[in-house]
């Protein structure tokens, strides 16, 4: 696997319990957590785990800041450097696990996706379950409308989102 497909975010401990194997679970490993267009990946720089989107049945706020990734046979805890900008991951990768985002909703879900620092056009797409071309499309529309400068997140982007998505941004880490 190549670090070009993926899109970094964030310097991490995971621990992996799986059912069949219980002496793994004891050890936490440093690492990063990636992002690509159809999973989740993380390392200890010598060995990939890769968790396809399609596999994740939840990702649940646990103690000590992490998440738990549930996949089947298995659960994957994750503690990050910023534990807030974790929550903000699990918020904003939770509804896109068995559902598609609502036409709706679609700006306001790229704009906090922009926010965590995911740029990847095909992250951001497989992200929305949409194809490329309606993200340029997307991208497009919030150039016009003032919310997106290039790829950052301009101020009048920012006071379109709620305020409970925007108090998770703050405490992520991201100036908002």
């Amino acid at each position: 696997m190549s670090e070009t497909e993926l899109q970094k975010v964030e310097s991490v401990a995971f621990q992996i319990n799986s059912d069949d194997d219980v002496g793994l679970g004891l050890v936490w490993k440093d690492g990063s957590l990636y992002l690509s267009i159809s999973k989740i990946v993380l390392t200890d720089g010598e060995r990939w785990y890769a968790i396809p989107f399609k596999d994740l049945h939840d990702i649940k706020a646990g103690d000590e800041g992490c998440i738990s990734l549930k996949i089947e046979g298995a659960e994957i805890k994750v503690k990050g450097e910023n534990a807030d900008r974790l929550m903000a991951l699990r918020h904003l990768l939770l509804p896109l696990i068995d559902r598609k985002v609502e036409d709706g909703r679609l700006m306001e879900e790229l704009l906090k996706i922009l926010l965590l620092g995911i740029k990847n056009r095909e992250v951001i797409a497989s992200l929305l379950k949409r194809d490329l071309s309606t993200v340029d499309d997307l991208m497009e529309s919030a150039e016009r409308l003032g919310y997106v400068l290039g790829d950052e997140v301009t101020p009048k982007g920012k006071s379109i989102l709620p305020d409970k998505d925007r108090e998770m941004m703050r405490k992520a880490g991201v100036d908002i």
